[in-house]
């Protein structure tokens, strides 16, 4: 990889790569030896068939902009030869091809001398170089402080935070080391005076909702955000309008000047993508982050990153851990030991910055490691129910479930979490009389027997929406069966006993949202209709005490646990 480098960070909501992203790829390509587009959305590379200098890298969509740079430079660090690296993100819209390419080419003169050069300088939270477009050059790229800065990128869920490690930190890193920087556009004396009265207006019309990091020693008027207040001066300067002005414009400038720019043509293929593009984002309030909204459905979804394969050759044992405290993750995951032969780890958390530790502790014990980044609904039901309907967990002998079971409401949460564990994975015999358990053709649940409950008091308010589950599993006739469950819901199970569950409808499975219910949520039927459910396949429900034998034949009235 020899010369000048566009990494470019790449998202679309909608999994496509719009005409508006190969246009700015084709401006590119007028100025650097090679592109690398890191995508984060399942696109097709057929759209690319006209760019000669193109090459895209796929990688799971999480971390925002900053893991997708990291991704980038990584490959080109790897192969070497480089001498600038543009580091860009596809919310840029080109609206002048021939002014964006010049724009270009005046980055890669100013990096000559420069350490860094920023498309716009902003005092918004604190005065920085905004990260959407950044031209690196050599000497940067070379510093073992910026290359430490880049490998300590990790993927965040908080986009506030994200910015304030990374994009603030990375212009403060350059002064502390002395590097130097600059801005492509800088505004002149009139335009930043009107500008910031503009902003002043609106600051005063939206009283007290603007939000955000003030700088410590900045005016009230250095806040406002250039690429939205000289939206207009940046076009016709640079050739370029990111999209989130378009999209929502928050402080309703005057964006006339975009057709006379761009013409009719671009601009209303400008208009398309925003139309297609709007609803997936949540709406920019004035003085806030512009985030990509969750998509309704009825499962909660999941974004997957990987390591190593999974379902690799030999590897029969799967354990699933949903890891909603994340203190609690690495005392569970320092039972792994116990399993002596290769296991494929997965684990659910709606906490984004847990993937590259969940990584770290995961690698030391399993053959693979997935993280599914989730909604915060179904608890670990949800999560769980979403991986085991896109068959994640098919071809496995045995899959462990746990997580990281914390009661909000009662001091003995820990110890029964431990208990529960323990009872399950607590050492390498128990490991191993599990597994053997299911290996036979009859057994189809392993859980802690102490923890089965069937007295019919714990039915709790989930009887009727049990009964239309089994139902509509065909796990049930008229006939409700007698409450049997494993509370906690921490279980060895085979993937044939609770295989039905792939088959109901979306609508079928509408998890809650996530308000401490205590009851009655369809988390807490599901965890309920488990045991039955193998039953309904032949397979038994059993316990490591009853060695193999049907937990339901014994008499476990009298069981009970510190909180459900």
């Amino acid at each position: 990889m020899v010369g000048k480098v566009a990494i470019v960070a790449h998202f679309d909501p909608n999994d496509r790569i719009e005409p508006t992203v190969v246009e700015l790829l084709e401006c590119l390509e007028q100025v650097f030896d090679q592109i690398l587009l890191v995508s984060t959305s399942a696109v097709d590379g057929a759209a690319l068939s006209s760019l000669t200098k193109t090459e895209i890298i796929e990688r799971p969509n999480i971390g925002y902009d900053f893991y997708s740079y990291r991704v980038g430079l990584d490959r080109v660090w790897r192969e070497g030869g480089e001498d600038q690296v543009l580091l860009l993100n596809t919310s840029i819209l080109v609206l002048d091809p021939e002014k964006f390419t010049d724009a270009l080419h005046q980055m890669t003169d100013l990096a000559r001398q420069q350490g860094v050069v920023g498309a716009t300088l902003s005092r918004q939270f604190a005065e920085h170089l905004q990260s959407y477009m950044l031209l690196i050059g050599r000497r940067v790229l070379d510093a073992v402080w910026f290359q430490n800065f880049v490998n300590a990128i990790e993927p965040l869920g908080d986009k506030m935070e994200i910015i304030r490690r990374y994009e603030l930190g990375m212009t403060a890193l350059l002064r502390v080391n002395g590097a130097s920087f600059a801005a492509l556009f800088t505004p002149t004396a009139e335009q930043m005076k009107s500008a910031k009265a503009a902003w002043l207006r609106w600051r005063k019309a939206h009283g007290g909702s603007w939000q955000g990091l003030r700088a410590r020693t900045a005016s009230a008027a250095d806040q406002y955000n250039p690429v939205q207040f000289h939206a207009e001066e940046l076009a016709r300067s640079l050739g370029f309008i990111k999209a989130e002005v378009l999209r929502d414009n928050p402080h309703g400038i005057d964006l006339s000047f975009v057709e006379e720019i761009a013409g009719p043509e671009r601009r209303t293929e400008i208009d398309r993508l925003m139309a297609g593009s709007r609803h997936r984002y949540q709406p920019a309030q004035p003085g806030k982050l512009a985030t990509v909204a969750a998509v309704a459905k009825p499962i909660p979804t999941a974004r997957l990153a990987v390591w190593g394969t999974p379902r690799t050759r030999g590897v029969r044992i799967a354990v699933v851990i949903h890891a909603f405290f994340p203190y609690v993750l690495e005392e569970i995951v320092g039972y792994l030991s116990n399993i002596v032969e290769p296991f494929d780890l997965y684990v659910t958390t709606p906490h984004e910055e847990l993937v590259a530790p969940i990584f770290r502790l995961g690698a030391v014990h399993a053959a693979s490691v997935t993280v599914a980044v989730t909604e915060n609904r179904g608890r670990d039901i949800g999560p769980f129910i979403n991986l085991l309907r896109q068959g994640v967990f098919d071809g496995y002998l045995a899959v462990l479930k746990l997580h990281t079971k914390k009661s909000r409401y009662s001091g003995q949460g820990d110890a029964w979490r431990r208990s529960l564990v323990d009872e399950l994975i607590g050492d390498s015999l128990k490991v191993r009389r599990a597994v053997s358990l299911l290996e036979t053709d009859d057994v189809g649940i392993v859980g802690p027997h102490a923890d089965y409950l069937s007295h019919p008091s714990f039915w709790g308010s989930n009887r009727e929406r049990v009964m239309t589950l089994l139902k509509g599993l065909g796990a049930s006739s008229k006939a409700a069966p007698p409450l049997g469950f494993f509370a906690g819901s921490m279980f060895w199970f085979a993937p044939d006993a609770l295989k039905p569950l792939k088959t109901l409808p979306d609508e079928a499975l509408t998890f809650d949202q996530e308000l401490g219910q205590q009851d009655g949520t369809l988390a807490h039927a599901l965890e309920r209709v488990f045991a039955p459910l193998a039953r309904a396949q032949g397979l038994r429900a059993t316990s490591l005490t009853l060695k193999g034998a049907e937990i339901a034949g014994t008499d476990t009235s009298g069981n009970r646990v510190p909180v459900l």
